[in-house]
């Protein structure tokens, strides 16, 4: 009876051949043997999986490409073999690596190719050491050597256990889908919890809580049977061949198993309404799926940044990042980022030629042509974007075309507009039209005017900024985004203008960078003595966020009370590495934000970050993280009658080094977290005194949580210690007591010393001092911290 509880993995053992190894044949091409096995699952699966027994047998499918010198892609191979099987590729001379990529057609099931890892033993004669790679990463097949790869996914088994005695226990398999679930169940089921991160379990008397997915936030039951009916009233036979029930979200299930016979079980499922609220997401798409990194903050020599385009994203997938957004200044620059035939090939490190030097001066178009530099909307449509597609074809991160507005009246501000790269268009017209329309650096009237586009006639203040934001609004709601860059930085953004911006442009002004990149320069983030402030001297970044959001009570919440959808991200604004004399950290090398996404996508991207399901990670302290409200994630709102509400937070330390090649402290640990709750209020109206205020009084840490409960108390806040879930993995549950309408954020540092150099007696984070770049960057990978998104409840 028991449905299918673990799928095939895919292992392949890869050896090259020396020069004299007879299977050298006269043509020059190498014969590389792949051995196919079958494998226990421990990871989770990305997507559910539809699996019966004779699946499980059947055979694995992996895609092979051979990548020559250039880094480009040579030769195909497409393999079909049964677990256990062996085959031979002919491996054609000028191929140096293979890629290996699992399952890269969706209708097949024993693999998939963006959250499968491979892990690879390089071995050798004198040491065997491990490393991770990412999928799709590129391996060695150098003479001599020899690499083993063991690609790892699961689906979590769950064990039913009726009430009736005289019932067998069935087993019941679970898989992820970006859909989020909550099943009530009728029978008792035992805790279970996956040796990784795919699910936990609550019994609570005849009721079970099962779907915590800290992969992908949902489950799909899976039974043996036939679906009759639809999901609000359905019955299920157990037999032979498998069926997949999507449990939907904002519903709740019964879920009862009678026998029939010894071999056969009947189940009811009946769908009640929920109890402990009503998630709603306000008309916003609110995508639970996978969380992927991104970084949409960094420069090439397109502006002001020194390498080539090609290099920054290869440096940012190699640091993990998923999602790059390349995002250049406005205006007109010198530089030809696309230019890399004069460099020894795409992964080496500048210098940018000029148009000039590329004999492309002639082709510059608009007003002061003759000065050799382009406008960047032009560098944007005809030369930045075609690169980014050529990386795009061979590459297993997403890049799309951006730019960083210098946004009239203020400083920058990161934005994109994704209709026409993804869809067909095959062009990056839209960001380059904002572009030149908008941006207060790009004084070209002729060269856009040639296009069809229209000038705005505005000057360069707040005015036009929201001229800019009403015209995303109005042509791209659901395709674009605005979010202000290092905002505290030259004090040019106040919270007026974020109210004003959000109310023109509610589904585009989603977010600001309150946690700036030049994390590692001599005033962190860039920031001085001038910058953003609330008049008490205090400037500068604490913990390396900006005063917007470090600060309790500060504009963040102020924005917040309002239950304005208003998201804190992080960016590298990469512009040179550190080791060039700069204070840059590579995209990905020390921020990520981890964006929630219904698939990896630029579609995916844009919803997600609009629906503000994310959370932002210096110096990889966590990996990954689940923070609910009841039912509610972040960037949701809870509706509820209760006077009490649960918080829960699953945590994972990874107990991994990180990208630190600046001090000793490459494995940071988790500290503690802190739980902040405000109280909310209607939105703040123009014209009044309140919509330039920009602090906000009631909100303060509620509770703070450890690996013993131990940390300094405050009047008010609750010291509880975690549940330790093994793997890195801490577990936190918190009631708190409902009064009002009330929003939810999380803060976590790996900083212990309270009332010190870094933590305030409060808990805190103190400015940050000034250092020379490479003790600043030291300092940045030493005081680390997290931040979520809130999570909204209204109480009916």
């Amino acid at each position: 009876m028991a449905i299918v509880a673990a799928m095939t993995a895919l292992a392949l053992s890869m050896g090259a051949c020396k020069k004299d190894d007879p299977k050298v044949n006269n043509e020059g091409s190498r014969d590389v043997v792949l051995s196919f096995s079958t494998k226990a699952m421990s990871k989770v699966t990305p997507r559910a999986v539809r699996a019966t027994q004779a699946e499980e047998d059947a055979v694995a499918r992996v895609a092979i490409f051979g990548i020559d010198a250039e880094g480009k892609v040579a030769q195909t191979f497409e393999p079909t073999a049964n677990p256990g099987a062996q085959l031979t590729l002919k491996v054609q001379e000028g191929v140096k690596t293979l890629r290996v990529i699992a399952n890269p057609k969706a209708e097949h099931s024993l693999s998939y190719a963006t959250e499968t890892e491979i892990h690879a033993e390089r071995v050798s004669r004198s040491e065997a050491p491990s490393f991770p790679l990412v999928m799709g990463a590129t391996v060695s097949v150098a003479e001599g050597s020899s690499l083993s790869v063991d690609l790892i996914r699961a689906v979590a088994k769950l064990t039913v256990t009726s009430a009736d005695p005289a019932v067998a226990v069935t087993s019941v398999a679970v898989a992820q889908t970006p859909k989020y679930t909550h099943i009530f169940a009728q029978q008792s089921i035992p805790a279970y919890t996956m040796a990784d991160y795919t699910s936990y379990s609550e019994v609570q008397g005849n009721v079970v809580y099962v779907g915590e997915n800290h992969a992908q936030h949902g489950t799909i039951l899976r039974v043996k049977g036939t679906y009759k009916g639809n999901p609000f009233d359905a019955e299920l036979t157990l037999k032979s061949e498998g069926a997949v029930i999507a449990i939907e979200r904002n519903t709740s299930y019964t879920v009862t198993v009678k026998p029939i016979s010894e071999s056969e079980f009947e189940t009811d499922v009946v769908v009640d309404s929920w109890d402990n609220g009503a998630v709603v997401d306000d008309g916003v798409f609110t995508p639970r799926g996978t969380y992927y990194s991104v970084d949409f903050h960094n420069h090439t020599g397109f502006s002001d940044g020194t390498n080539h385009l090609l290099y920054v994203l290869n440096k940012a997938q190699d640091y993990g990042i998923d999602i790059i957004v390349n995002s250049e200044h406005g205006g007109r620059f010198a530089g030809n980022a696309a230019d890399d035939e004069e460099a020894a090939d795409q992964f080496v490190e500048g210098p940018v030629r000029t148009w000039a030097e590329c004999n492309l001066a002639g082709v510059i178009l608009g007003d002061g042509a003759e000065s050799g530099n382009m406008w960047r909307w032009q560098s944007i449509r005809d030369y930045s974007f075609p690169k980014i597609q050529e990386f795009n074809q061979g590459s297993t991160s997403l890049a799309i075309q951006g730019f960083e507005w210098n946004a009239p009246g203020h400083e920058h501000c990161s934005m994109a507009v994704i209709t026409g790269q993804f869809d067909g268009g095959n062009n990056a017209n839209a960001v380059a039209q904002f572009e030149y329309m908008f941006d207060a650096n790009d004084a070209d009237v002729t060269g856009g005017a040639m296009q069809g586009w229209t000038k705005s006639a505005l000057g360069n203040d707040h005015e036009k900024s929201k001229e800019a934001a009403a015209w995303l609004q109005k042509h791209y709601p659901h395709t674009s985004y605005l979010v202000p860059a290092h905002p505290e930085r030259a004090n040019a953004w106040q919270i007026e203008h974020y109210r004003d911006m959000n109310n023109i442009a509610p589904d585009v002004f989603v977010g600001f960078e309150s946690i700036p990149g030049h994390q590692a320069s001599g005033d962190r983030g860039g920031y001085r003595n001038n910058s953003f402030n609330y008049g008490n001297g205090a400037t500068f970044t604490h913990g390396g966020a900006g005063l917007q959001s470090a600060k309790i009570g500060g504009l963040w919440d102020a924005m917040l009370s309002e239950g304005r959808r208003f998201w804190l991200v992080a960016n590298s604004d990469f512009h040179r590495d550190v080791a060039n004399g700069t204070g840059d950290f590579y995209p990905g090398e020390y921020h990520k934000t981890y964006i929630s996404m219904k698939d990896r996508s630029a579609q995916g991207f844009v919803d997600g970050l609009r629906a503000g399901n994310l959370y932002a990670v210096n110096g990889d302290l966590i990996d990954k993280l689940e923070f609910s409200v009841n039912t509610a994630t972040m960037g949701e709102t809870l509706i509820t009658g209760s006077d009490n509400v649960t918080v829960k937070i699953v945590v994972r330390d990874p107990n991994t080094t990180n990208n630190n090649t600046y001090s000793g402290l490459t494995n940071p640990a988790l500290n503690h977290i802190d739980l902040i709750a405000g109280d909310m209020r209607p939105k703040v109206s123009p014209g009044t005194a309140e919509y330039s205020k920009k602090t906000y009084d009631a909100v303060k840490v509620v509770a703070r949580f450890s690996a013993n409960g131990s940390t300094p108390a405050m009047e008010g806040v609750t010291n509880t210690a975690w549940t330790d879930r093994g793997d890195g993995f801490y577990e936190m549950t918190f009631s708190y007591p409902l009064t009002k309408d009330t929003y939810f954020r999380l803060r976590g540092t790996n900083q212990s010393e309270f009332g010190g150099a870094e933590l305030d007696a409060l808990g805190n984070p103190t400015q940050d001092p000034s250092m020379s770049i490479p003790e600043q960057a030291a300092t940045a990978f030493e005081d680390l911290w997290f931040y979520s998104n809130p999570v909204f409840v209204n109480k009916m």
